[in-house]
């Protein structure tokens, strides 16, 4: 005698591992203490039309077997755990035969008989089939995003995993899917150096299985933007001297924020302006011997809101003008070099003003050889070690007024004006007055007995320095 049964499993959810599955039958009778063996059907067939001669085909190989005994109603089980797995995996489910471990035939055979699914009785005796299972991982789906997606070289990008499903093991991260795992962690930072277009792809996994999102042309990094614009041609360079030795007359130069190492020479006339002020723009000498910006034989040159340092060399300035006319020098701190601003040859008409000029071992302002017709004004000298200005040799007629004398030390080997060639009207102290306007000197001990801010007693230095409306504050009080 053979028996066929059939479970429907399709109420088992998907990605279960299976703990345990028990077939049960309940016996009716048998002849007695049987051992029977499940085997797992591999064919199809029908409940209706199955018979001895039409059976369908099985598994050679048991799947287990059972002991029957001869107590009616008891249950006899067979483990077949591997098949539910197996038919929950992909394996297509055909059901069991049951068989005698060792079959006979004759007219009186050895027989186990049990309830079938049409018992009439007890419900509960009928077959069946019990599993017991753990729900297992659903596979993560993958996603991510980043805090940007483009920008210059280098750019870091901090990617932020937003994959979804439990437990999570792994994340690979291919941050130019080049096939090769860049980083494992689940939230990870990563510098691009290189200017192009990257693919991103990360792979999750958990036990569930794994999943990828690839995003193409994802990131997007373009090469460092050069630091010095040319206005006029909008081509930028990576130096001060590049850009001026491409200008033409006339064009200007912006420099933008940071730090550069160079010695400018400049030989036409161009204005060179930082972008955001000495403060956040500093040029130090590449070689100490000459100046930082050296403007030689070129007219109508601005240098307009730079920190200079380190131009050091005897007799030069840290920005230095030699047989140049009509040119700039504004919003400048000029520091530790030799002269802080130095005009020299036939200079003229030059224009100084708004620069602080300090800690340079030598004089803070220098007008030598022919210079003359030059103009400095509301400029701070400070912490030189020599001169705060020193004007002399074959200098003439350059005009120095509204300047902060903070050392109060000077060297005038030449006749020039010591004060504003007009009167000038101004507020001091909440008051218009109307008067020449001389410098401040630290080391000036004169009165104001009318209040206007000009002190009532000449201010001398030398045989050719006698300021005769010297300041009582410094020049930022008179407006």
């Amino acid at each position: 005698m053979r028996i066929l049964i059939h479970f429907d499993l399709s109420s088992i959810p998907s990605g279960v591992t299976i703990n345990s599955a028990i077939l049960s039958l309940s016996l009716t009778a048998a002849s007695d203490d049987r051992i029977q063996d499940v085997h797992r059907v591999t064919s199809a067939w029908a409940e209706s039309t199955a018979s001895w001669q039409n059976q369908p085909s099985f598994s050679l190989i048991s799947t287990s077997n059972a002991h029957t005994g001869t107590t009616p109603d008891s249950w006899v089980n067979w483990d077949v755990s591997s098949d539910v797995g197996a038919f929950l995996s992909g394996t297509q489910n055909y059901g069991w035969l049951i068989k005698e471990q060792v079959e006979s035939s004759g007219p009186d055979p050895l027989y186990a008989l049990y309830k079938s699914r049409e018992f009439s009785g007890d419900s509960l005796l009928r077959p069946k089939l019990f599993v017991s299972y753990t729900a297992g991982s659903a596979a993560p789906v993958a996603a991510f995003t980043s805090d940007v997606q483009s920008g210059t070289a280098p750019l870091t990008v901090q990617f932020m995993d937003q994959s979804t499903g439990d437990g999570i093991t792994s994340w690979a991260w291919d941050v130019n899917n080049d096939g090769t795992v860049d980083n494992t962690t689940q939230n990870p930072s990563f510098t691009y150096d290189t200017a192009g277009t990257y693919t991103v792809n990360l792979t999750v996994t958990n036990a569930g299985g794994s999943d990828s999102e690839v995003k193409t042309d994802y990131i997007t990094v373009t090469g460092p933007v050069l630091p010095v614009l040319n206005v006029n041609t909008g081509i930028r360079y990576d130096t001060i001297q590049s850009a001026v030795t491409a200008a033409t007359a006339g064009d200007e130069i912006i420099v933008s924020d940071g730090s550069y190492t160079e010695n400018v020479v400049i030989d036409k006339g161009i204005t060179i302006r930082s972008e955001n002020g000495a403060a956040a723009t500093t040029v130090t000498a590449a070689n100490s011997l000459v100046p930082v910006f050296d403007v030689n034989a070129a007219d109508f040159v601005t240098i307009n809101g730079f920190s200079v340092r380190g131009a050091t060399g005897s007799n030069i300035g840290g920005i230095d003008f030699t047989d140049s006319d009509s040119g700039t020098i504004m919003n400048n701190d000029v520091a530790n070099g030799y002269n802080g601003i130095h005009l020299g040859g036939t200079s003229t008409n030059n224009t100084i003003s708004y620069n602080n000029c300090h800690d340079n071992s030598k004089r803070g302002l220098s007008m030598r050889n022919d210079a003359y017709g030059n103009y400095a004004f509301r400029n701070t000298f400070s912490a030189n070690a020599d001169k705060d200005i020193c004007i002399k040799d074959m200098t003439h007629d350059n005009v120095v007024w509204l300047n902060n004398l903070l050392g109060g030390t000077l060297d005038i080997g030449t006749a020039n004006a010591e004060n504003s060639t007009a009167p000038i009207t101004y507020t001091y102290n909440g008051s218009s007055y109307t008067s020449y306007l001389g410098n401040y000197y630290s080391s000036y001990v004169g009165t104001d007995a009318d209040g206007n801010g000009v002190g009532d007693t000449a201010f001398t230095s030398g045989a050719y320095w006698t300021d005769s409306y010297p300041l009582m504050a410094q020049s930022m009080n008179y407006v």
